[in-house]
């Protein structure tokens, strides 16, 4: 084997069924790690110069599925929500538009597990992860349908209510495309002409790019550099908090982008603090009890129907936070570890791109067939089933579309 530079050594270690002899760096590795009996992917994380090598024989990342099941769940009660929104049906149980919690805040859920799963990138970026890469990558898995959504919306829009368009035409074209590039909710906070769920697209894809640069700037600092990734993801929650604070509506500084700060940093903070670190499983009990309690706290004082930034922040800590850090006990990973709560949430991706559109031709041919009564008086059974068409819609277009795109 040969001897070994200074500060390494040999040691065994159990990266598969067979033991293998790798050599262990203690110190950022300049060709990386040599491996004597099996090739595996080179794949590193690192905080303040710490490098492990991570347990992976193949190059694909393993989902973790309990969130994968949390981004479903919040999707349809997004997708409930906007229904409820549009038909203005009342239930008795539970209300998704108009009740005691605001549904619409689950967005900041995304958010918050955006930034969480993000996190990870800080060790790529510290080894020189390209802009074009980590950006530019990602922009073109996501627009593809975020561009055909808008443009199926519009096009429903356009046929079942022409006079909005031919009020100010440039203006709505203008505003459409801009929607559908993913640019709209960080320029705009006025609702748009077609697909305005997109602005989350949109203000994510911004928080991507404040991420990269921020981050980007502290690596080069020779200081500690976790402490600085802490305090200035902080530092931008304060930026957010003031924005909505303050009301301000401009570009790149309005609701959107201020409640897009407040959470995806928030996950970001999350996402630090808890890297490399798995939950006993003693902890379940007393993190769904903490759930529970803090969960149904604003629900019945109404402060989620409030939009203030000490609401979100709340929700936020006392709410999602706990949600997340459930995704790091051994026992919900092992119970959630399956193909199909992947597929699922891929799938959701798509249906709440989609719903919109959906919506508009479910309103055009319920309108055409004089069906609209039958739907507002069986209020709960017409979203049920329009919950099975938006997904199996997304289905279609995921395996049509996405898989043959961007599966390799």
């Amino acid at each position: 084997m040969g001897r070994f530079p200074s500060g390494q050594r040999e040691q065994t270690v159990n990266l598969s069924s067979s033991t293998s002899v790798v050599r262990i760096h203690l110190f950022p590795p300049k060709e990386g790690f040599v491996f004597y009996d099996k090739p595996f992917c080179k794949s590193y994380r690192s905080f303040n110069g710490l490098y492990y090598m991570a347990d992976s024989s193949t190059k694909q990342i393993r989902r973790n599925g309990f969130i994968d099941i949390i981004k479903t769940i919040a999707t349809i009660f997004i997708i409930f929500h906007h229904f409820q929104q549009a038909v203005d049906v009342r239930f008795r149980f539970i209300n998704f538009w108009d009740g005691s919690f605001y549904f619409g805040r689950l967005v900041e859920l995304f958010f918050v597990i955006s930034g969480f799963l993000i996190t990870p990138y800080v060790s790529k970026i510290e080894k020189g992860l390209s802009f074009r890469i980590f950006f530019v990558r990602r922009y073109l898995r996501l627009i593809p349908i975020v561009l055909i959504s808008t443009v199926l919306d519009f096009i429903i829009v356009w046929v079942s209510n022409p006079d909005l368009f031919a009020n100010n035409p440039l203006k709505t074209l203008l505003e459409t495309v801009l929607v559908a590039l993913g640019i709209h909710g960080i320029i705009n906070r006025e609702v748009t002409f077609a697909n305005n769920p997109m602005w989350y697209i949109s203000v994510l894809l911004w928080c991507y790019i404040i991420f990269y640069s921020v981050f980007s700037l502290l690596n080069r600092l020779h200081a500690n550099k976790r402490l600085f990734y802490l305090l200035f993801s902080f530092a931008l929650i304060i930026i957010g908090s003031c924005i909505l604070i303050f009301g301000f509506n401009y570009p790149f500084l309005n609701e959107y982008v201020g409640r897009s700060m407040v959470s995806f940093f928030s996950g970001v903070i999350l996402g630090i603090v808890l890297s490399n670190i798995s939950l006993s499983n003693k902890l379940l009990v007393p993190l769904f009890t903490l759930i529970t309690v803090l969960f149904f706290i604003p629900i019945l004082s109404h402060l989620i129907l409030s939009y203030s930034s000490l609401t979100i922040l709340y929700v936020i800590m006392f709410c999602y936070s706990p949600i997340v850090i459930l995704s790091k006990t051994d026992l919900l990973i092992k119970l959630c570890n399956h193909s199909i709560l992947s597929l699922m949430a891929k799938i959701s991706f798509h249906a709440f791109c989609f719903h919109s559109p959906i919506k508009g031709m479910l309103t055009i041919a319920v309108t055409a067939l004089g069906l609209k009564d039958m739907v507002y008086s069986n209020g709960l059974l017409s979203m049920i089933l329009y919950l099975l068409i938006v997904y199996g819609f997304s289905t279609i277009t995921y395996f049509l579309i996405e898989k043959p795109l961007f599966t390799k």
